[in-house]
């Protein structure tokens, strides 16, 4: 029974590790208990071990068959006598505690967890040099002068997260998740950020402000006019922003692998594409909204809803595209369907929508490829998709807008809402007012993600 009652714990263990997220301060005591349990379980390995080579014994002594759980040739269930189905439970509890406890396991796993935990408050809050960062940089977000568009706001430090600078083009302050990667440096000369497939999500303070946000394709010189606005895309209407954390580029292969140990993307490095060589510095994809979920929410990261993406992919700007209103503006700016796409047979039909027009890139891009907008993101137009929080619903009234009921996180059985257009897609699809749905169970090599982070106080 004591046997049995190890298979349960174990079990319990696995799943239970999926919840001990994010690695705070906050979960130190659940983390203590788990490792407890976890550690008198491995201790039991070696009696489970012993028990496991009596079992083979007696088997040898009593010419008993060790046959293992599963179906014959035909599809039909193989039926265990009590003996071979004591075998099968001891064998497949050691095989897995033996994995449980191994350098690489989920114990080793979780004890990392529980070390980050135990000194992230050290590492991007206390420690006198992270401090005398965010001391400049509180102070340097409250000053007006200093950053006038942040407009005096005044932030605490942000757990997590280490100070980077301010971006000298577009004047707002960027700070590295830790957890996520290695710290980048930024360039003394050029101002802009050094990053590399190591390199950790950076976060931008996108300032709050009122946003007129959606098109209307009635009257040309009205605000937002746009003359490929959809019903779904309309009308504009006014939106009061917060100020929060959204990631200044898209998130990479590698930091996806880095978190979870698996690449999913369908454009993966090694992709058999003479014209596209792909690298960990490309975008994840073929990730669905549910997939994202767990990983954003262990690192303690969200979606952006449709408001916050459109307002920070506008940047300030009121056109079609944050570079302007004719799709010329687009030109060195975004990777979208183009001349590459059909000289790598990509077969994209949205090519001949604009057939002279041609970004270089046949699939996607590195995240930080093309040029940032005025908030200082870069391709927020095409390259992949970028899921949000909310789900589809069309703008009802100007006054409304997305409400809370329509941004409910738990709420997995319903259409999300995705934006940006991506390099498969045709400039149409990339404007910064079009919205499309997709059931949040799909993936696709065109879908990826950039992640949001409230500010806490």
């Amino acid at each position: 029974m004591h046997r049995l009652a190890d298979v349960r714990r174990l079990d319990q263990l696995i799943v239970q590790a999926r919840t001990l997220w994010p690695a705070e301060p906050d979960n130190l005591p659940a983390y203590d208990s788990w490792l407890t349990k976890a550690h008198g379980l491995v201790a039991r390995l070696s009696g489970h071990r012993s028990a496991l080579a009596a079992l083979e014994q007696e088997a040898l002594d009593t010419d008993e068959p060790l046959t293992h759980a599963g179906r014959t040739s035909a599809g039909d269930v193989v039926e265990l006598s009590d003996f071979q189905w004591q075998y099968e439970t001891q064998s497949e509890l050691v095989r897995v505690l033996v994995r449980f406890a191994a350098d690489d396991g989920l114990l080793s796993h979780v004890s990392a967890r529980r070390a980050f935990a135990d000194s992230v408050t050290a590492a991007t809050l206390t420690d006198p040099d992270v401090a005398a960062l965010w001391e400049a940089a509180v102070r340097s977000i409250a000053d007006r002068v200093d950053c006038p568009l942040y407009d005096g706001l005044k932030i605490d430090p942000q757990l997590g997260l280490v100070p980077v600078g301010k971006d000298s083009r577009s004047g707002l302050w960027e700070f590295a998740l830790l957890q996520s990667g290695d710290i980048p440096a930024r360039d003394p000369e050029t101002g802009e950020l050094t990053i590399d497939a190591e390199s950790s999500l950076v976060f931008i303070l996108i300032p709050g402000g009122e946003a007129l946000l959606g098109c209307q394709k009635t009257d040309p010189d009205a605000p937002n006019f746009d003359g490929s606005a959809r019903p779904q895309d309309t009308p504009p209407h006014l939106e009061l922003v917060g100020p929060f954390l959204f990631s200044k580029y898209e998130m990479s292969q590698d930091q996806w692998a880095r978190f979870t140990g698996t690449n999913p993307s369908f454009y993966a490095p090694g992709t058999t594409h003479r014209l596209a060589p792909v690298t960990m510095l490309h975008p994840v994809e073929q990730i669905s909204w549910d997939d994202a979920v767990h990983v954003l929410s262990s690192l303690a990261l969200e979606f952006p809803t449709d408001v916050r993406w459109e307002y920070a992919a506008r940047g300030g700007t009121s056109s079609v595209w944050w570079t302007g209103d004719d799709r010329s503006s687009l030109i060195g700016q975004v990777n979208i369907a183009d001349r590459a796409s059909d000289r790598a047979h990509v077969q994209s039909p949205d090519v001949h929508d604009w057939p002279e027009f041609d970004d270089g890139w046949p699939l996607h891009a590195p995240v930080n490829s093309l040029p940032p907008n005025p908030f200082g993101l870069h391709n927020v137009h095409g390259n992949v998709w970028e899921c949000c929080r909310d789900v589809w619903k069309e703008y009802v009234t100007p006054e409304l807008g997305l409400g809370p009921d329509d941004t409910a996180p738990g709420d997995t059985g319903r259409d999300r809402t995705r934006c940006g257009g991506s390099f498969y897609d045709k400039a149409w699809a990339a404007r910064s007012a079009c919205r499309v749905s997709r059931a949040p169970a799909d993936r696709s090599g065109l879908i990826g993600v950039r992640p949001c982070r409230e500010l806490r106080k």
